[in-house]
Formats: structure tokens, sequence, C-alpha cells
């Protein structure tokens, strides 16, 4: 189908070409200048529409029609600057880069210069490619940059900095961030991890304290704030205040992808303060809402853990009874692993290969696009959408099944890992089993008296 589609576009660029070579006139010298422009202005009131109203594709057809067919347009450094931003948002980053870069390049007076860098920036970034992201930032900084973009420009430079572990580096930076800041909230999770990690704990609680106060004007920030509340509770548990890890465990919404992890730390934290009647409503919780999950496996051994410490055997039994049913004989988990393990290499290969093929692909067009010569580039942009959508999509696709493809082996590691869990559910049903006989014949003998 692929090869069908790029037959046709071949077919249709060589027609168009013919058509424009034999006409032997260039259609935009019998235009005045000033109509030019005109026009370019139109078009790119049309891309701009696109672009804001987040129709990303519709607007880099415009734009790659504009910088093609109108390179003398007053404003072609913001259609350039336009289009770089499109294909980010694209997740097309070889594209974008380019472009950001002939901006910097031959535009060098452009009022974008700045925002250029910060996409060269967050690029770098994005690629996990952190000290070439803080050069470009080095770079930035030297320029005086405004506020807003400042305020981007160290969001990224300190979470560079936090990647390469560099705390100190890190906390400087991200201090140095307004709450004008689009990634505020971000900012000061990080901010806090980074001084978890220099050990400075008070300065942190105090900096996560900041992030609960506040508003909650979306549901990203709503995640960051859930994924405090969770973090403060592991810090307290760690340092063996239970009563306030529970208190921020709890704090966790129920919709939140948190909340289950939640559960079994609220279970774990009572189970620590030997309240077992305590952590039996969110381990049941845990169990009842959240079955198929990895913890929920976790959270039932605990569960179970409490049933014989309160002496209740019967739904201890149950418990384990239900764990052994879940976990199979540990031969048949050594073979499948190693069989899935096999497919996980074989396919994370070739998905690396082909995504690097449409790497080089999307950059090949986006040079003919940055291409002087009019006569290379002639009656190009259209058939430079179509690619570059194709490039998009087929990248997603791919991106999705890698996705897919992490998770399957996050849970095989931790099938491998969990290999003796049936086990330790048969031991746990041998040991309740015990006790309840032991409690029978004590309850016997006391009839006997």
């Amino acid at each position: 189908m692929r090869q069908n589609r790029a037959r046709s576009l071949i077919v249709v660029l060589l027609l168009a070409y013919a058509l424009t070579a034999a006409a032997q006139v260039n259609p935009f010298k019998i235009v005045k200048d000033g109509d030019l422009e005109k026009e370019a202005a139109k078009k790119f009131d049309v891309a701009l529409h696109h672009y804001r109203s987040g129709d990303y594709w519709q607007s880099s057809h415009e734009l790659i029609d504009l910088i093609d067919n109108y390179s003398e347009f007053s404003q072609i450094a913001r259609a350039i600057y336009t289009l770089a931003n499109c294909l980010y948002e694209l997740d097309m980053l070889e594209g974008a880069f380019k472009l950001y870069e002939r901006l910097i390049k031959k535009h060098i007076s452009s009022s974008h210069l700045q925002d250029a860098l910060l996409g060269l920036q967050r690029i770098e970034y994005d690629r996990n490619n952190y000290s070439a992201s803080l050069g470009y930032y080095s770079t930035l900084c030297r320029g005086n940059p405004s506020s807003d973009i400042l305020d981007l420009a160290n969001y990224y430079a300190g979470m560079a900095y936090y990647k390469l572990a560099d705390y100190p580096g890190a906390v400087d930076v991200l201090a140095k961030a307004t709450a004008k800041s689009p990634y505020y909230d971000y900012i000061l999770y990080t901010l806090a991890i980074s001084m978890l990690r220099m050990q400075n704990i008070n300065q942190a609680i105090e900096v996560l304290e900041r992030l609960f106060q506040l508003p909650v004007i979306n549901d990203e920030r709503q995640h960051v704030i859930d994924q405090a509340h969770q973090t403060l509770g592991y810090l307290y548990y760690e340092l063996g205040y239970y009563d306030r890890a529970i208190q921020q465990f709890s704090a966790v919404r129920p919709s939140s992808d948190q909340y289950a992890q939640g559960l079994l730390a609220i279970g774990w934290a009572a189970s620590e303060q030997k309240e077992w009647q305590q952590a039996i409503p969110p381990l049941t919780e845990l169990y009842t809402h959240y079955e198929t999950s990895d913890i929920a496996q976790e959270g039932l051994f605990l569960l179970g853990r409490c049933y014989l410490k309160l002496a209740r055997y019967d739904q201890a039994i149950t418990i384990y009874e239900h764990l052994i049913a879940m976990f199979p004989n540990e031969d048949d988990v050594t073979t499948s692993i190693e069989t899935i393990n096999e497919n996980i290499q074989l396919e994370r290969a070739r998905i690396e290969k082909r995504l690097e093929e449409l790497f080089v692909l999307e950059g090949n067009l986006v040079d003919e696009l940055n291409d002087n010569s009019r006569a290379k580039r002639r009656n190009l942009s259209g058939g430079q959408t179509v690619l570059l959508r194709d490039i998009q999509r087929e990248r997603q696709e791919l991106t999705e099944h890698r996705l897919q493809l992490e998770k399957l082996a996050v849970i095989t590691a931790l099938r491998e890992e969990r290999r003796n869990w049936r086990a330790y559910a048969e031991y746990g049903k041998s040991r309740a089993t015990f006790l309840k006989r032991q409690q029978e014949r004590q309850q016997r003998n006391l009839k006997t008296e």
C-alpha cells in the first residue's frame, strides 16, 4: 500500500513539474511584489489559524507551501519558526531541529532567535542529550532572554541537571523559575526530589508543602500533586512516621493512577504499627478494584498476613488459595520467560532500525525545503506534506508498539522476580491451616474441660 502511494505521489510530482516547465513562464514573475506579499500574508494568516487551533498538520501544509513559494515574504522567519513548532508538536524532532537551526543561521536578526534556541534546547532534552541541551541553555542565557523564555529554559535545564544526577545544579536552576512558568508544579516537585537526593529533608518537605498550596487548574497539576503526596508519604514511611505517611497516602485521589499504590502503602504503614485491622480495608479495596494489577498480588500477601495475625484463618486460607491459582509452576514460568525475552529483543531491534530510517527520511525532506534552489524545490510542497504525514503516522505506530513492548518487558521481569511466590503462597496456606487446626483443638479442649 505504501509503495503504491509513493508511486502515485511521484507521478503527481513529475506531472506538475512537466506542466510548469511546459508553460515556460514563472508565474511568480507576472505578479507584482506587493501582490505577492498580500498573497503570502493571507496564506500565513490561514496557517496561524490552524496552528492556534491545534491543527498542526494543516498548518504545516500551509507553511511548507508558503516557505517554498514565497521566500521573499517579510515574515518568512516567523513562518519558519511556526513550522518548526508544528513539527515539534507532531513529534518530528529532526525536522523541527533543522528548521530551528536554519532560523538561527540564516535569520540572525529575527526576533525569534531566542525562541529557536529554546526549541533546540528542549529537543536535545527530549532526545536525552542532556549536555547538549545545557549547552544551548548557556547560549540562550547569554542573550538576555525574556522572563517567559527564561522560565521555560530554566525548567529544561533543571531537568537536564537532574537527569545527569547533578542535584546541586538542578536546585540552583529550578530555584530561579517563577510561578508564571507553565511547568511550575513540575519545577517544585523536581526541586523537592533534588533536595531529597542531597539529604536536605526539611527543605524538601517545605517545597512539597508549597506545591500542595497551588490551585488545581488542570488534570496535569492534580497528577503532580498526587505524586507529591505519594512521595512525601514514602518519605515519612522511611522515617518511621507511619501516621503521617498514612495521611499523605490517603490524600491521593481515587481517580489517580497513584491510588492503587497508595492503598498498598497504607496497608504496609498500618502493618508496621501492628494495626492489622486498620490495614485490611485499604488492602481489600486494592484487591476488589485492582485485582488484575501487579501490586494487587503483593497486597494479597499482606492481606493474608493480616488475617493470620488476627487469627482469622479461614480468610487467610482463602487468600492464599487465590494466590496459588494466580501463579504457575516455576518450571513453566522459566520456559515462558525465556521465549518472551527472545521475542522482545528481536522486536526491539526491528523497531529501532525502522525508526532510524524514518529519522533520516524526515531530515532529507526538510533539507529539500531548506534548499535555496527553486528549481529543485518547485512544486514539492504538497508531496513533502504527504510524506511527512506518512512518516509521522508510522513513527507514532512504532512508538506505541514500542511502549507496549516495554510494558511486556516489565511484566515479564516481574514474573521472573516473583517466580517463587507460588511457593510462598503454599507455605502461607499450610501455616494458616496448621494454626487453624491448633485453634480448633484448643477450642475442643476448652469445651471438654
